[in-house]
């Protein structure tokens, strides 16, 4: 009879298990994890461009697959609300700017369209900070450190820890704020909201392929990447940097639109990744910023690889995520191995070393055809 106990009792343990999410698992994010998304100006140093947010996650939603992230620093200082009269985070000074100023500033028009809206004290919105509750439910009310960008910008910084305050949000209608002080503790009473030297902490909802590093803009998104204009003939390689193959020039002339979808550094210059149409079929390329007219530093830099991958069976390569884009002349073998670059509307960015060449090849394949593993 005992050993029957154990055995039910095992059971029913086993069958608990199974309904558990599987935290560890290589497709699932977890509490603590890290990730890049979107940019925005956080060295102080105006000229070279904004920096990638650093976003760590605090919780995750197994149902719906996403994740409620913070970012790793304060990125601004601002004030709570600019008047000193009675408000509610519905019409804070702090929601208006986060989902206006910030929003737009610190993603493109593909990236706004990866945000869940988040319904938080009666407002439904994109960005948003923590509550009180939120942060010594989720953060343990932890230290925070903040941008270069954002001590110039007025934010508080303790000389002994190097921390800096930060505003949390406020449920309530209140003509004071609540924010985190620099060592740690909560100041709920008595502090105007019209201070600006609290850092601004902004949190996001997002799906597990951005919290994955998995999503990157798409061409079959008309708001995806930034329209410009080449100054000059198109030449083209796989990938960021003379170290990748030439894929041919394009044009003989400028004044040519292009999508600028991202930019990586190679050879001491930025290598935008850009989009367009030619012969009837989509290309996606690289090329030397100096050959399309834009505003770099408005364009987002692109990760590193996010796993390894194998060909599982003899397949078409394409110059993009999909059979609207132009196919590689060569088929890529069964048994190739290579990083996987980024995952977009079922096709990897594969790329790796063909044999014999001392040049590194990017292509885009069907993701069935290639056995990945996720870092």
């Amino acid at each position: 009879m005992r050993n029957k106990r154990i055995l039910s009792f095992l059971v029913a343990l086993v069958s608990l298990l199974t309904l558990l999410p599987a935290a560890s698992a290589a497709n699932d994010v977890y509490v603590g994890q890290t990730f890049y998304f979107g940019n925005y100006e956080q060295d102080g140093n105006l000229r070279n461009g904004d920096e990638p947010i650093l976003w760590r996650v605090y919780s995750v939603d197994y149902g719906s697959r996403t994740v409620r992230a913070v970012s790793e620093y304060g990125l601004d200082s601002m004030v709570y609300n600019r008047s000193t009269s009675t408000t509610s985070w519905h019409n804070s000074t702090i929601r208006s700017w986060l989902n206006s100023t910030f929003l737009s500033s610190a993603f493109t028009s593909a990236e706004q369209g990866q945000l869940n809206s988040v319904y938080v004290s009666n407002s439904s919105d994109y960005v948003y900070i923590l509550s009180q509750w939120e942060i010594q439910q989720y953060l343990d009310t932890e230290l925070l450190y903040a941008t270069e960008y954002a001590r110039q910008c007025g934010a508080y910084t303790a000389s002994d820890t190097g921390t800096s305050s930060y505003w949390a949000r406020v449920d309530s209608t209140s003509t004071f704020g609540v924010f985190v002080g620099a060592h740690g503790s909560f100041y709920d009473h008595g502090n105007k909201v019209t201070e600006f030297d609290n850092a601004v902490r902004p949190a996001i909802c997002v799906s597990f392929d951005v919290a994955l590093g998995r999503w990157t803009p798409s061409s079959s998104d008309s708001s995806s990447g930034l329209l410009a204009m080449s100054n000059r003939p198109i030449s083209t390689r796989s990938g960021p940097s003379t170290k990748y193959d030439e894929l041919g020039t394009y044009w003989n002339d400028g004044g040519h639109t292009v999508t600028v979808l991202s930019r990586a550094s190679g050879n001491d210059i930025w290598w935008l990744q850009v989009e367009f149409e030619y012969g009837g079929k989509t290309v996606r390329v690289y090329t030397g910023e100096q050959r399309i007219d834009i505003d770099v530093s408005r364009v987002p830099i692109e990760g590193g690889a996010i796993g390894s991958g194998r060909v599982t069976s003899t397949t078409t390569a394409y110059y993009g995520p999909g059979t609207n884009y132009k196919q590689h002349q060569q088929k890529i073998s069964s048994g190739t191995t290579g990083a996987v670059m980024a995952w977009e509307n079922g096709y990897v960015c594969l790329e790796f070393q063909p044999s014999g060449s001392y040049q590194i090849r990017r292509v885009w394949l069907p993701e069935n055809v290639v056995s990945i593993t996720y870092y």
